[in-house]
């Protein structure tokens, strides 16, 4: 089986001597080369920070977010979450890959917000009937609450699928069947 190569292009920038220095700290902190850590931040800003800043995501910390859901019933959380399911989340998807579809759900919910938001981890098995998706997340009850109503949201309003999900304190459990999805328009 042939693997996918990706093409490389050399390209030279001018940069800020500060901003090199930067560099080179952060690579040799990190154990990388100045190139990987230039490629990844270029990646990272051509697939999220672009997109996010035209989107109009705003970055807070963590302890602000967690302080205000402290402050929120758990039906005010469901409320919250299927409302960031069944509208904030569409409207992602169509900024981000112009259409909306099984593949690009999952890419942006949980893949891209996971890998660039930061908010928890992931993972995705797959089999020939469907799959599961796992979302592990330190940020407690209200939290998993949340990510429930939200793929639950997503999935049917945006796929018209079906998902089953199970939840703990920090972690919410998604299983599908593919013959279930179909796009709603």
């Amino acid at each position: 089986m042939a693997k996918n190569k990706k093409t490389h292009i050399t390209r030279s920038v001018r940069l800020e001597s500060e901003v090199d220095a930067g560099i080179q700290e952060a690579a040799a902190k990190n154990g990388l080369s100045v190139n990987q850590l230039a490629s990844r931040a270029l990646k990272r800003y051509v697939e999220w920070d672009f997109l996010a800043d035209r989107f109009g995501f705003v970055e807070v910390p963590p302890e602000l977010l967690q302080k205000m859901v402290e402050y929120l019933a758990d039906e005010s959380i469901r409320e919250v979450g299927k409302w960031f399911g069944g509208t904030v989340l569409k409207e992602y998807v169509l900024f981000w890959f112009k259409e909306i579809n099984f593949k690009n759900v999952i890419k942006a919910f949980p893949e891209m917000i996971a890998k660039y938001g930061r908010m928890f981890e992931y993972e995705q098995i797959e089999n020939d009937d469907g799959g599961m998706i796992i979302i592990k997340h330190q940020w407690g009850e209200k939290w998993s609450i949340f990510y429930d109503q939200t793929v639950k949201t997503a999935f049917g309003s945006l796929l018209s699928c079906k998902v089953k999900t199970e939840t703990s304190p920090n972690q919410i459990t998604m299983s599908y069947l593919f013959a279930s999805i179909e796009v709603v328009r």
